[in-house]
């Protein structure tokens, strides 16, 4: 079996010093860049799914968002719940 780096960018010296790196890196220390990255995903995602709605108001892109994240099973009470407290 060949292998191959895992960007087409990287030569295989570059992507070895790359993973002796991270291996050496404490399990607090990878789970802390994970956090970074998944957070910094999520910022980019919720700034494009927010763009791709300007004229919804914020409460109901942020439904949306649930929706899309959780499901819409997930999201139709707190609908039910928003439907019968807004108003009063």
């Amino acid at each position: 079996m060949t292998y191959h780096t895992q960007s087409p960018d990287t030569s295989s010296a570059a992507e070895a010093i790359l993973i002796a790196g991270v291996r050496k890196f404490t399990p607090t220390r990878r789970l802390q860049i994970m956090n970074s990255l998944t957070g910094s995903t999520r910022r980019l995602a919720w700034r494009q799914f927010r763009a791709r709605h300007p004229d919804l108001p914020e409460q109901e892109v942020r439904l949306l968002w649930a929706e899309f994240i959780y499901g819409p099973a997930v999201v139709a009470p707190v609908r039910v719940w928003l439907a019968n407290h807004q108003s009063k």
